[in-house]
């Protein structure tokens, strides 16, 4: 509506205005609703305070340090085997054979087996029958068959080893006995189980003890089941191994026996 000129327009009445009067009952709505909700937990007191937030802590574990474990060095020796100590070699004289052959093995064997060097070797025949043996024809020599073989051999160090074997013939016979000496002064290479050898003195060796009669510069012991020929100068047998007795041959099984008279005993 257009005013007439000197007039003015009237005041707008928000009170009475439709859309003036919306807005202002919003806004009048929404303080009240503050309003309300500031005092809905109310008492009769004053206004309350919202209770504190109570924020958990977790307490988190320093980190276990790992002790560090430091073997202690190994000392490692040097592995030393204990020294060997070779086993003895098996006594050459034995009171049943030579080395390593027993009496009764054949005589092929027991000569191709023994490698010393050969001195002789001799076949005897003994044509006299004696009942328990076989005597030359001079009588001077026994054996326990009708035909022997001698055979002999250098030890190395001037000594004399022999062999004896026996039999019905010639062609069969085996290993009975042997003998062994050696020249004064030279001591003998070749030992029985106690270490007995040719000329050593009797006194050196305790296996060699008197058990039995004697001559008076001469007598035969049993050491290892050898028959140990002792031979004293100063004699007296009789009372005790003399100190200078000594050892002049050694012998096992059936030998050549001389049966001429020594005149000693």
């Amino acid at each position: 509506m257009q005013l007439a000129r000197g007039m003015t327009e009237p005041a707008l009445d928000l009170t009475t205005h439709p859309a003036r009067r919306l807005r202002s009952l919003s806004i009048a709505s929404v303080l009240a609703l503050v309003i309300v909700g500031g005092c809905s937990g109310g008492g009769s007191g004053g206004a309350e305070t919202s209770p504190s937030t109570v924020v958990a802590t977790t307490e988190v574990a320093p980190p276990t340090l790992a002790a560090t474990t430091t073997a202690a060095p190994v000392l490692v020796l040097p592995t030393v085997a204990p020294p060997t100590i070779p086993a003895p070699a098996p006594a050459f004289l034995r009171g049943n054979g030579l080395d390593t052959f027993d009496f009764g093995a054949p005589a092929a064997l027991v000569v191709a087996g023994i490698t010393l060097p050969m001195m002789s070797d001799r076949q005897t025949e003994f044509p006299v029958n004696a009942g328990d043996g076989f005597q030359s024809l001079d009588s001077s020599q026994y054996f326990i068959t009708q035909f022997g073989r001698e055979l002999c051999w250098n030890d190395g160090n001037a000594g004399t080893l022999c062999a004896y074997f026996g039999g019905a013939d010639l062609i069969s016979q085996v290993f009975v006995g042997w003998h062994y000496s050696a020249p004064e002064g030279v001591e003998g290479v070749l030992f029985s189980t106690s270490a007995v050898t040719v000329n050593i003195l009797a006194s050196s060796n305790p296996a060699i003890t008197l058990t039995g009669g004697a001559c008076f510069s001469f007598t035969t012991v049993l050491v290892d089941e050898i028959g140990v020929d002792l031979l004293s100068v100063t004699g007296g047998f009789g009372d005790g191994i003399p100190a200078d007795t000594r050892v002049t041959a050694m012998s096992a099984g059936n030998v050549v026996i001389s049966l001429v008279d020594s005149g000693d005993c």
